[in-house]
Parts: C-alpha cells; structure tokens; sequence
C-alpha cells in the first residue's frame, strides 16, 4: 500500500518542472536576502530599549502639574490584553494653575510602550472602551502644537491627535467623557492605528517601537475642544520628559545600526 502511494509522489519529485520550481524558489529566497543587505531593508525588527523605565519618570519635572497618585494594573489578563506588561504609567495628575472649579484641573495621563513586534496591532481607545460598555459618540483628529524642544529635535510643528466623546450608562446614569491620544512612533507621531504600523514597519528600520500617550479628564464635565486644549498645554511639559528622559535616543539607534551595534542606552539615563 505505501509503495502504491510513494510512487505518484516519487514520479512528481522527478518531473524536470518540479525540479525547475524548486530551483527558482531557492535562487528567489538568496537573491531576496542579498537585495534586501544591499539595500539595507530589513523585514524582521529587532526590540528596542527604553532610556528609562517610565514608571521612573521624574515627577518634579512635570510642575506646575503636581503629581496625584498611580494606577497600577494588577489583572493580568488586562496586562496581557494590552500588550504592555510593566511598560506603562497611568497617572493622575493636577494642573496647579487653574482653579479647583476647572474641569480640566484633575487629567489622567496613561502612557505605554512597545517594542520589536512588526504585527502588533495597537490597542488605541476606540476598541478597548467599546468592550467596556462604552460608546463613541463623536471622534476627530485634530493638531496639537509641538513644545519647542520637540519641534527642534523631530523638526515637526504639529502632532496629530485623535480625540473622542465616549458615553456610557450605568446605574440609570448617562456619563460622557472626552480621550485624547497619539502615539510616538520610531522618532516620528502618528494618532491612527495604520499611521503606526507604516511608520513601525519602515522597511529602513532595522528596529521599531511604538509608544501611546493617551488623555483623559475622568467624568469631569469636559468637552472636546477644552479636552484638546488641555492636553496641548500637558504636553508643553510631558513630551520634551519623554523625549529627553524616556524614548529610544532614535539617532543613536540609527548610529548603531549603522556601526552593526546593538543600541545600547546611555548609563546616566538609568
């Protein structure tokens, strides 16, 4: 019985196209390969260290906004959905300079990292809420002006934002809140989840990372607009801290790369 079944497959194996097929794939896979070093594409990217843990972060640098408390994830099914682990912070943070009344005084800011996977599919808040109960009754993208450090050290004006109302109701209560994100992506901004798997996947980029800053302002009644304007001022001081502090330094990655190094973060950074 097997010599009756082997023989057809036996006789294939022989056959001069399968051969030809076979000879044409495997000189396709090494002049791939070649091309790909002689352009410098890299398909597969490696992980990327941070500077500095940001659960780290220097808390005197982010005055006039005074430092509340942090929230720690501790279900680890909801660790694992976000894809995060230990590489986040969700704060809660207070604007000293406007008064108690402000419904933008109290602002929750959560931050997570990611490295080295070109499929990973960001988790942003337009899909994480909507399994929460929550639904967008609005959404937008909108400009937020860069701080000036941040302008001189990624030449960009204007980070792009996306910004969402989100209702819920809940014990015969209707509750809207705003969110606010965007995401660092291999030294450059993005605020939408294609944005960042092009950037990521940049086929010059032997190394990838992405990183999600998002918003928001609890059920405080806040809207949209006050909610962009709020995190524009945020920013002014969290950003040039994450950039400086906390992102991959991308020109000495790139050095590194180039050197055919792994990068490595200066020592004064941890």
């Amino acid at each position: 019985m097997k010599e009756g079944v082997m023989a057809p497959l036996l006789r294939i194996l022989r056959q001069p196209a399968f051969l030809v097929c076979v000879v044409i794939l495997a000189f396709s896979a090494v002049a791939m390969r070649i091309a790909a070093d002689k352009l410098e594409i890299y398909l597969r990217k490696e992980p990327v260290p941070l500077q500095k843990p940001l659960g780290d972060m220097d808390k005197n640098k982010l005055w006039p906004y005074k430092f509340v408390e942090a929230h720690i994830i501790n279900d680890e099914a909801v660790k694992e959905s976000l894809g995060a682990q230990d590489n986040y912070i969700q704060w809660t943070l207070e604007d000293t300079r406007v008064t108690e009344k402000d419904p933008t005084r109290l602002i929750n800011l959560f931050i997570t990292y990611y490295t080295g996977d070109p499929d990973a599919v960001p988790h942003v808040p337009d899909w994480c809420y909507l399994g929460n109960g929550w639904q967008i009754m609005e959404s937008r993208n909108t400009n937020i002006q860069a701080p000036k450090s941040v302008q001189e050290n990624r030449g960009v004006d204007d980070i792009r934002v996306r910004v969402l109302m989100m209702e819920k109701t809940f014990n015969f209560n209707t509750y809207r809140k705003p969110v606010v994100y965007f995401f660092g992506v291999n030294n450059k901004f993005a605020c939408t989840r294609d944005e960042v798997r092009f950037l990521a996947n940049s086929l010059r980029d032997h190394h990838a990372y992405f990183s999600k800053v998002e918003v928001d302002f609890g059920f405080a009644p806040v809207t949209m607009e006050e909610a962009v304007a709020a995190t524009e001022k945020l920013m002014q001081v969290v950003l040039p801290v994450l950039v400086e502090d906390h992102w991959p330094d991308w020109p000495a990655v790139k050095a590194a790369e180039k050197r055919g190094e792994a990068y490595t973060p200066a020592a004064d950074k941890n």
